[in-house]
């Protein structure tokens, strides 16, 4: 999960860094990070607390690692 305050106005990121996986080693999204698109795609801001509410406790203690 990456935070972004309202002062980084026109740079928000609106989707992943294209290096992220392979500097996790990793070729393709996990589960998780998957449901997590897709709920990117129903809602493009959530809050914290929001995002954390649509995710199961398994879900989210893998988001806090």
């Amino acid at each position: 999960m990456q935070s972004i305050l309202f002062l980084h106005g026109p740079s928000i990121p609106i989707a992943p860094d294209p290096n992220f996986l392979k500097e996790l080693g990793r070729t393709e999204k996990n589960r998780v990070e998957k449901k997590l698109e897709g709920l990117f795609e129903e809602r493009r801001v959530w809050t914290r607390v929001a995002m954390c509410n649509q995710l199961t406790q398994e879900e989210n203690k893998f988001v806090n690692k």
